[in-house]
């Protein structure tokens, strides 16, 4: 037991002699939650720098009898819906206000009437959202007031008794906080009573939110000294809930003030696993400290799970790591492409065995926080890869052929047909492109050149400027030109029709290759292991599990 120090308590505890109510106004932080931890296991939890990285202050001072104070900021007022596991890593029981916020019972009134269509239904949903607005503004009587009128009605109006948001909110202002500490409305047991109530009025259609209730219903029979209620209300509520870290603290407390230490110890690491900060509740509870050998046995059993967790998920880490060097494409590999989502994620193992290296179990959370973001990275430099790998193959096929650029120049389709030109022109052509051809194929060039002298010897024994003598000696050099340029023509006609149907072979082939390059998805190795040793994953609940020290839940 802390020396006289009741503010220093995290938690209400039987062994403080400090009924509930008493504990909760002697507690009443200002905004900051101050508590104390046992010295002999601090090294163990977290170091100071680990501490303060979440935002957990060391006193500079200790307390008497080797025990060190820390402070933390009180849990704001959020808004918003979470689910059940998220709201169980978040929860602090003396800061259970929050929870008005994370649960469903934060529906819109125009929601809510709109399933309850009665004009006395309104009304009493009327009364439920003002309680809920003064609940927010600590307003303790008032939302008292306000959810009893929105339950049991008042006068002409009529309530709603199997609604049960209503119930769920009148079990928070009976449980109290730290800021709600009035004798006249904090009363555990009756708390108990409308937890249970608004668990069996959500049990069919809001079963996460019964399991909620349920474990609600679970720390209200603790506070009150029922052990045995508390651990079934709160089995129950881990049946649906498994990841609630909350509630695997509460239960394995209960059992262990119930001498249940087996089990106790289990249910403490496993709550340790789903939330790392609980074990700096475990060292700073009192009566786990009186009991230093069973302290040290749940320590050592979290420890030893998260170093095993710890080597499970970055072996994983590093087989996806190499599975991803290996990928390259047109012999490029993804280390050369120098992706920036690669250069990310192959520095991730030796900053997580970095932060491990203290062998705290905030130093493994922090690693497997480290490699689990490394595993969010990976499909995204797969997607980076696949598009960089894509437009390298674009770029090997530009720009289809075109016509022009494979026809000889000064050639046209007129000039292959009859009548379409002058005789001038043809004859001006015909000596243009003889010339050229002569230049350009010698096996053919004695030939043409002979017919060509041949022809010019019978035009100079014909009389110069007769009709006859012209008209020969045109036909003679039109044909020549003529059958020069078909062949030419047509010789560059059929280099672009094989070039075309190239490229379009080409291009079907790439279109083949950008497809197959798409479909691609991640091999097995870059998903995090399948189990935590505690529950099977893939459930709604462990889906949005809270960053901070969710590590478990969140693989």
């Amino acid at each position: 037991m802390l020396p006289n120090e009741f503010s220093s308590l995290y938690d209400h505890t039987p062994s403080a002699k400090l009924s509930y109510g008493d504990f909760l106004r002697i507690k009443q932080p200002e905004g900051t939650l101050r508590f104390g931890i046992d010295n002999q296991f601090k090294d163990r939890v977290a170091t100071n720098p680990q501490l303060s990285e979440r935002g957990i202050a060391v006193a500079p001072a200790n307390l008497e009898h080797g025990f060190t104070m820390l402070s933390q900021v009180m849990p704001a007022m959020e808004t918003g819906e979470s689910d059940g596991a998220e709201a169980g890593n978040q929860l602090h029981w003396g800061c259970t206000d929050g929870l008005i916020a994370q649960s469903q019972i934060n529906f819109e009134l125009d929601e809510l009437v709109q399933q309850n269509k009665t004009a006395g239904s309104k009304w009493a949903y009327e009364q439920f959202e003002q309680g809920c607005s003064q609940f927010r503004q600590q307003l303790y009587r008032e939302a008292f007031q306000s959810v009893s009128r929105a339950i049991d009605g008042e006068g002409t109006n009529q309530g709603n008794k199997s609604e049960f948001r209503f119930h769920f909110l009148m079990g928070l202002i009976r449980l109290g906080s730290y800021r709600n500490t009035s004798p006249g409305i904090v009363n555990p047991p009756l708390a108990q009573h409308a937890f249970l109530t608004a668990a069996r009025l959500a049990a069919a259609t809001h079963p996460v939110e019964a399991g909620h209730a349920m474990i609600c219903a679970g720390r209200a029979a603790l506070v009150a000294g029922d052990i045995e209620d508390a651990i079934a209300h709160t089995r129950k509520g881990l049946n649906t809930l498994p990841t609630h870290a909350a509630g695997m603290y509460q239960l394995g407390r209960a059992l262990f003030l119930k001498g249940t230490r087996k089990e106790a110890a289990e249910r403490l690491a496993d709550a340790i696993l789903l939330d790392v900060e609980r074990a700096l509740h475990a060292i700073g509870d009192p009566d786990f400290v009186a009991a230093k050998d069973f302290l040290d046995g749940v320590l050592q059993q979290a420890l030893e799970r998260y170093e095993e967790r710890y080597k499970q998920v970055a072996e994983r880490y590093r087989r996806a790591l190499k599975i991803l060097r290996d990928f390259s494409f047109m012999d490029v590999s993804i280390e050369d492409m120098r992706l920036r989502s690669f250069a990310a994620t192959r520095d991730i193992p030796g900053s997580a065995e970095a932060m491990a290296e203290s062998k705290t179990l905030f130093a493994y959370n922090t690693a497997i926080d480290r490699l689990l973001e490394g595993f969010r990275l990976l499909p995204a430099c797969l997607e980076e890869f696949k598009g960089h790998s894509i437009r390298l193959l674009q770029q090997q096929v530009l720009h289809p052929p075109r016509r022009e650029d494979y026809l000889p120049p000064n050639i046209s389709d007129e000039s292959l047909t009859e009548g379409k030109t002058s005789r001038t022109g043809v004859i001006t052509g015909a000596v243009s492109g003889i010339g050229v051809f002569l230049f350009e194929s010698s096996k053919i060039a004695g030939p043409i050149y002979r017919g060509i002298l041949e022809s010019m010897s019978e035009l100079i024994l014909l009389p110069l400027g007769t009709a006859v003598g012209i008209t020969v000696a045109v036909s003679i050099v039109e044909d020549v030109y003529r059958e020069f340029t078909r062949s030419k023509y047509k010789s560059a006609l059929a280099a672009y029709d094989a070039a075309r149907h190239g490229y379009n072979a080409l291009k079907r082939n790439q279109e083949k290759e950008i497809a197959e390059i798409q479909e691609m998805s991640l091999p097995q190795e870059f998903a995090p292991p399948a189990e935590t040793g505690i529950v099977k994953l893939g459930s709604p609940d462990d889906a949005t599990a809270k960053k901070r020290g969710g590590a478990w839940a969140k693989l």
